[in-house]
């Protein structure tokens, strides 16, 4: 009797041993939440194993765990899981024309620093308007982002702060094929500011023609008969940020106001926290077939990594546009409205 109360015993203790032993589940590559409710149903308790890049294993998906998947073990036991912090680089989502909260969202999502900028704009109050960086560009996790969201529509004497009404101002952003076409982009910019201001623009291109010919230019200059020309451009090698330049070719009273433009879009630079240089004279082939007044703007160097980083940034293409606007205005002799 003594042998059978002895067995069932030992019995007992093994059941119950074994009933306390259970296989750890595979999680490797599910999502987080997964993983961990998986973990728990088998009696286990989850241990951050922290994060680790991954081109492979989607971001908040479980990389790695440990014990591994089929081990058995006494319940209660803790499995540590790796996560994945997705691509160490990936392509800038394009949430333009999204909404702020989905845009903000899913960037949050991906492991990027996001804030945002009101600017004025004629859209539905809260879409995205532009990214910094731009859709396409590399970026990784924790990189800052930037969005231009549409504030309300705000009247032109908010916008506006100079009479343009019967002026025409004449651009030639020259193309250069740079991504964005930054020259283009600060162009168009001025030119909403100058029309909100009631003058009228004539671009020397549109933004898909930048292989426009130089001589297609010109005779757009020639024909527009404006009031003042403004040259954008960049350099493809040499000193780097923004500079002013004057044509040669201007004499008396043109010459006289072309200087005020660009010594007052100095300032507005500098007002701006923007540093400009005086590039002195440059034979422009624009500037010097008008009769009107212009100056000629460079934006930047394309040897230089600061500048080219800067042309992708619709902040500093704003307050450029703003600093020329205002060159104009006081430089002509327009009034505030």
């Amino acid at each position: 009797m003594l042998v059978c109360v002895t067995v069932l015993a030992i019995v007992g203790v093994s059941v119950a041993a074994r009933a306390s032993r259970v296989l750890v589940p595979a999680v490797v590559g599910l999502p987080q939440p997964d993983a961990i409710n998986r973990l728990q149903k088998a009696g286990l308790v989850v241990e951050d194993g922290g994060t680790l890049f991954s081109n492979d294993v989607p971001r908040n998906h479980v990389i790695s765990q440990e014990p591994a998947a089929g081990s058995t073990v006494e319940r209660g036991t803790s499995v540590r899981i790796v996560l994945s912090a997705g691509a160490e680089t990936f392509a800038m989502p394009d949430v333009i024309g999204r909404s702020a909260d989905e845009a903000s969202r899913e960037l949050s999502e991906l492991g990027l620093t996001v804030s945002t900028q009101v600017v004025e704009s004629q859209l539905a109050s809260g879409t995205v308007l532009e990214s910094f960086p731009a859709p396409g560009a590399e970026v990784r996790a924790g990189t800052p982002v930037r969005l231009s969201i549409a504030g309300q529509p705000v009247s032109p004497s908010e916008i506006a702060q100079y009479s343009f009404v019967g002026a025409t101002v004449f651009l030639d952003p020259v193309p250069r094929g740079t991504t964005p076409d930054v020259t283009y982009e600060v162009a168009r910019r001025i030119r909403a500011l100058i029309e909100a201001s009631g003058g009228t623009v004539v671009v020397s291109r549109s933004p898909s023609a930048t292989s426009t010919a130089l001589a297609d230019r010109v005779a757009a200059a020639r024909a527009a008969t404006a009031t003042v020309a403004v040259v954008l451009d960049v350099a493809s090698s040499g000193q780097s940020g923004l500079a002013l330049s004057l044509d040669p070719s201007k004499t008396g009273p043109s010459a006289t106001v072309s200087s005020s433009i660009a010594s007052a879009t100095a300032q507005a630079l500098s007002a701006a926290g923007l540093a400009s240089r005086d590039a002195g004279r440059f034979r422009d082939p624009i500037l010097s077939v008008v009769s009107c007044p212009g100056i000629r703007v460079l934006l930047g160097s394309l040897a230089d990594p600061a500048d080219v980083a800067r042309f992708g940034d619709p902040d500093w293409a704003d307050t450029v546009a703003r600093a020329v606007y205002r060159g104009l205005g006081v430089g002509l002799g327009r009034g505030p409205r």
